[in-house]
């Protein structure tokens, strides 16, 4: 599998003893990272010209961060001469030539974001990281903003078929067998449930109302697997919340198929994928767990569960309690070479994850 080009991304920030520090540690985390972080701490030299190192930085890099503080904000719009002035300059210029607004990603470091923010980057939506420590997932957000990564819209569907509505009393019917009828018809028609000859076919799936019209009640229950399709739809067109729902509704049946516990623990996490929480974790495992004790099914669930974690737990060092770590899943796949690819797909695995674990797509 080959590698994918490492992002290059340059720090702008404002000289302060406190903010050079937490610039010195959060560009080494970045590099850690895999991003080809450039600072002037490191890359700067004595009889090294300014002006040149903040140009060419600025131009050959894929992304700019500009670390907003107070400081950076009174600097930027000052009269003095300065780098930070000198960079608003090559900043401003590029944004006037190349239009390239992404290119350039404002974090707030500190203080508040009218207080931190320079002029020309106050309508720009920024990065959170002023918490002591800063939010990891803000910081999962920017790296997957740096590698491209971010979660795109679902495709467009085909448009509902929309049928011209009766003028006649109607009767709602819920769609499975054996749930409450309900009749909302201001004639207060009785109906009656029974075999009925339809062309000489006799059926029981319909339902005989009061003035002997047939309303067909559907087909019996649905099958398993056509409910783990509908819930692969589901997450396939983004509707995580809806997925999961249904995926919990089959647990509580009997001999349930581990299947459903894994797209459970798929759905939950598409649908909390920005905002994981300790315990968000938690219910996604025991989801996946459950599948893992499934031989069939066990390769599977590990590489899912294993793409899942890879940017916190790998990427950002977070701390992983499980007995299911990365390291764990990454050694156990290798006892292993039937995934099925379209379910680990469910959850949009990208080359990194990928070429951790092992795993030929």
């Amino acid at each position: 599998m080959t590698k994918s080009k490492q992002p290059k991304v340059f720090i702008s920030y404002a000289w302060e003893e406190d903010t050079k520090i937490w610039v010195h540690d959060f560009a080494t985390r970045l590099r850690s990272d895999g991003v080809d972080t450039i600072l002037d701490q490191w890359h700067v030299i004595p009889g090294d010209s300014l002006p040149e190192f903040m140009e060419k930085s600025v131009s050959e890099s894929d992304f700019v961060l500009v670390i907003c503080t107070p400081a950076y904000k009174r600097k930027s719009e000052s009269e003095h001469p300065s780098g930070v002035v000198y960079e608003k300059g090559v900043i401003t210029g590029e944004l006037f030539v190349k239009r390239n607004q992404r290119k350039f990603i404002p974090i707030l470091q500190k203080g508040k974001w009218r207080d931190s923010a320079p002029s020309w980057g106050l309508a720009k939506t920024y990065i959170d990281l002023s918490d002591n420590p800063y939010s990891e997932n803000n910081y999962i957000d920017l790296l997957r903003t740096i590698y491209k990564k971010r979660e795109t819209a679902p495709p467009l569907g085909t448009p509902p078929n929309f049928k011209i509505e009766s003028t006649e009393p109607r009767i709602y019917i819920e769609e499975k067998v054996g749930k409450e009828i309900e009749q909302k018809s201001s004639l207060g028609q009785k109906y009656q449930q029974g075999n009925v000859s339809i062309n000489g076919d006799v059926s029981s799936s319909v339902i005989l109302t009061g003035n002997n019209n047939v309303i067909n009640r559907g087909m019996p229950e649905e099958s398993l697997n056509t409910k783990i399709e509908d819930i692969k739809n589901f997450i396939e067109f983004g509707k995580y919340e809806k997925a999961h729902e249904k995926c919990v509704s089959l647990s509580s049946q009997e001999r349930i198929s581990p299947i459903v516990n894994l797209l459970a623990g798929i759905a939950y996490y598409r649908n909390k994928r920005k905002r994981m929480r300790g315990d968000d974790w938690e219910i996604v495992e025991k989801h996946i767990s459950i599948a893992i004790q499934d031989e069939e099914i066990r390769p599977t669930a590990l590489a899912v569960l294993g793409c899942i974690k890879y940017v916190p737990f790998h990427l950002s060092k977070l701390h992983d309690s499980s007995s299911l770590t990365l390291q764990f899943i990454k050694e156990e796949l290798q006892n292993y070479s039937s995934i099925d690819k379209e379910l680990l797909e469910l959850i949009d695995p990208v080359s990194e994850e990928l070429e951790y674990l092992n795993i030929q797509m």
